[in-house]
């Protein structure tokens, strides 16, 4: 099968993690697969296009003239050249299947996606991984709920993407407008990748019927902890305080890191704390061991293995990529409420504190044990390979239908 999926972005971001997976789950399994996006760092190509049979759809000077006109028009204006719609058309309507994973933020106006769409009968996977396709602006809303009643009187026009002027009553009816019309013209299926995202979008009335397919860990990673797993412990691994790793993309996101609770924890003698990622504080705590973000899956993966248990704070993810990582990895997981620790706690050990004080509290008074039980993937609906599996099902059953 020929399938073509389309993200914003090739090597940023969730999202784009899992079409990258996918595409390599799908190139050894024999089908030809290929992934357009949108820019990558600063608006330019990216240098991995050729790993991943990947083609820029859009241009530097686009996407930075889409960041400054989105700011002042609340939505995407520029979209891609002539050139670039008349090939990304040529593409889609060679595919068997078109996969779309987040078309939006600054590159891909949605009324150009529809009327590029509307040109071909190509069957249409559409992957949720945020909550853009109910809001009238914003990807991650976070506590606001305005989005069940139109929008309007945005109380956060800086969350991404940002703007300065508010139009989300209008996009709000425009979105719906154009998602409706695409994937109501032709043979569709649409996916969130978590159950608790798959309720709000069948909240809004833009999807009429999701499946839940949840992210998987990609097969590097996932051989990569299996190795580190397996072999014997160096004389350095013995330490009488429990390691603790705390990871994030960008250390500046409120939403998604305390501060607070790390600068407890990494004070609490009984532990030892490496934080992970970039853009780190300047009063980060000194007692903790600071690396930038890990993008080698296997150098990911052997940290995570190196260590006892993973903190996770974050309030909003749609599907914690990490978590389900380091639960394949044998670690306990620390966290804050969410609804994504409360999905991960019936596949790994899981412990959950009401508030960051309990949190501290409880880690103060840990133990390490050496010869404690490691926590496992296997079995869990996010083992490397049962995501592609399901999607691949979709896939036949669409063109089965198209009779090819």
């Amino acid at each position: 099968m020929r399938i073509v999926q389309m993200n914003v972005r090739l090597r940023e971001g969730g999202a784009a993690a899992i079409a990258r997976s996918l595409h390599d789950e799908l190139s050894e399994l024999g089908h030809h697969s290929e992934i357009l996006y949108g820019y990558a760092r600063r608006g330019k190509r990216d240098a991995k296009e050729e790993q991943y049979a990947a083609t820029q759809i859009g241009s530097p000077i686009r996407a930075i003239a889409n960041i400054a006109l989105h700011k002042a028009a609340g939505t995407d204006v520029v979209g891609p050249s002539r050139a670039k719609r008349q090939e990304l058309l040529a593409k889609i309507r060679a595919a068997d299947i078109l996969h779309l994973h987040a078309t939006h933020s600054y590159w891909l106006p949605l009324p150009i996606l529809k009327e590029i769409v509307l040109q071909t009968e190509t069957p249409i996977v559409w992957t949720a991984h945020d909550r853009w396709a109910v809001t009238g602006r914003c990807a991650i809303p976070g506590d606001c709920m305005r989005w069940l009643g139109g929008c309007g009187s945005c109380p956060e026009l800086g969350a991404y993407p940002g703007a300065r002027i508010d139009r989300t009553s209008s996009e709000f009816a425009s979105r719906r407008f154009n998602m409706s019309a695409i994937l109501n013209s032709r043979s569709s299926v649409a996916v969130a990748c978590s159950p608790w995202l798959a309720t709000d979008l069948e909240r809004s009335g833009v999807f009429p019927e999701l499946q839940v397919i949840p992210n998987s860990i990609d097969r590097v990673f996932y051989d990569a902890a299996n190795a580190a797993r397996r072999r014997p412990a160096h004389p350095s691994d013995f330490d009488d305080r429990y390691s603790l790793l705390f990871v994030n993309r960008d250390l500046r996101d409120p939403l998604k890191v305390n501060w607070s609770l790390l600068g407890r924890i990494a004070d609490l003698p009984e532990v030892k704390l490496t934080i992970v990622g970039d853009n780190p504080p300047s009063d980060m705590p000194r007692s903790a061991r600071w690396l930038p973000s890990i993008p080698d899956r296997v150098a990911l993966a052997e940290e995570m293995v190196s260590h006892d248990g993973l903190i996770y704070t974050s309030q909003i993810e749609t599907f914690s990529l990490v978590m389900a990582e380091a639960i394949h990895a044998g670690l306990k997981i620390h966290a804050l409420p969410s609804e994504a620790a409360s999905y991960m706690s019936g596949y790994g050990r899981v412990a959950i504190g009401a508030t960051a004080t309990d949190l501290a509290g409880e880690l103060q008074h840990l133990v390490r044990h050496k010869d404690a039980q490691r926590s496992s993937a296997a079995g869990t609906p996010f083992q490397a390979g049962t995501m592609t599996s399901r999607y691949m099902q979709i896939y036949r059953d669409m063109a089965d239908s198209r009779g090819n």
